[in-house]
């Protein structure tokens, strides 16, 4: 069976050495300037070119849309056209091409720190929204009960820390703990929390744990890890409310 791509070839042509066909043509696809290999029809090579670029090009800025809006239009075709260029597939699956463009730009330097951060929250939001769904989280009204479950982060959440104020419009320096999740609503959100939220969504991502564990291990370095109890307890529920945690 012919591949797609011999439709550019011209009639009469036969392909001796298919491989070294796929390869030539897919370079020709990548680089706009290079020549068409012998034998491929320049006006169907064309096609092949616009189609593969408006699909990608069009895709990522559906992904990238407020990293798109910092820079300027020339700047953010060169980062794309660069990738289509030199970028090297480690997927087969569409829905993979952000990340690979996002490791593609930071491998390569194309763009500052400030905007491969920006880039990197967009990139947690678009996994958020296509995450696999948690179980159906119970109601636990009672506090003995409560404190007795253990909790562990949505699928949908992903904990980041940024030297740059990424959820601000300036983006301007400064170090900050990023929530992205999916909530309840099926609406996926993001927020700068605490460095002690932080840090408590970082140990339930680690390893599912209970309120009543976590005070355990309070108790070998805090004398008063009793009184620890209500505003954890508090800390946990609005969490699990918001769908950022769910009982395992």
């Amino acid at each position: 069976m012919k591949s797609p791509a011999s439709a550019v070839f011209n009639r009469g042509q036969k392909v001796s050495d298919e491989k070294h066909y796929r390869d030539a043509f897919v370079a020709s696809l990548r680089n706009m300037d290079a020549e068409p290999p012998e034998g491929l029809a320049a006006a169907g090579l064309a096609v092949y070119r616009r189609l593969l670029r408006n699909n990608v090009y069009n895709f990522l800025d559906r992904c990238y849309v407020r990293t798109a809006t910092m820079l300027d239009s020339a700047a953010w075709q060169e980062a794309k056209a660069h990738f289509i260029t030199h970028g090297q597939a480690t997927s087969p699956y569409f829905s993979d091409i952000p990340v690979q463009f996002l490791a593609h730009l930071r491998h390569h330097a194309l763009l500052d720190a400030r905007l491969l951060a920006v880039m990197d929250v967009e990139c947690r939001e678009l996994a958020a929204e296509i995450a696999t769904d948690d179980p159906a989280t119970p109601i636990l009204i009672d506090d003995e009960a409560f404190d007795d479950a253990r909790l562990a982060l949505s699928a949908s959440a992903s904990l980041a820390a940024y030297d740059w104020q990424v959820h601000e419009n300036t983006v301007s320096a400064g170090r900050t703990y990023s929530l992205v999740w999916r909530d309840p609503a099926e609406q996926v959100q993001c927020a700068a929390i605490s460095a002690a939220d932080f840090s408590l969504l970082q140990q339930l991502h680690d390893a599912p744990d209970s309120v009543n564990t976590l005070i355990a291990a309070l108790r070998d370095c805090l004398a008063d890890a009793e009184a620890q109890r209500l505003p954890l307890r508090h800390a946990l529920r609005r969490w699990l409310a918001l769908g950022v945690l769910y009982p395992v």
